[in-house]
């Protein structure tokens, strides 16, 4: 089969039995965790956008960042429950 390895089982068997990971492989498989995903990132951008356009900076910089950051949490409860429906 053709199957690509994992690397954190890789950096597991550079580890001794018995004894800690070293700092350096605790830091790979930390780094490794971390999904690669600028979705969420864009779509916050792309709120923050809207928003800001829409209100046409009457709002102070703070009241745009909350209303940014509700605005995604919503949206994140909504993607857990799986509703379709966008916010506007």
């Amino acid at each position: 089969q053709k199957t690509a390895p994992d690397p954190l089982a890789i950096y597991e068997d550079y580890s001794f039995a018995g004894q800690p990971p070293s700092p350096f492989i605790m830091l790979a498989k930390h780094i490794l965790s971390v999904t690669a995903n600028l979705a969420s990132c864009e779509h916050l951008f792309s709120t923050f956008s809207t928003t800001l356009m829409k209100l046409h900076n009457q709002l102070g910089t703070c009241t745009l960042q909350s209303l940014a950051e509700l605005k995604m949490h919503i949206h994140d409860q909504q993607l857990q429950k799986g509703v379709k429906d966008q916010i506007k």
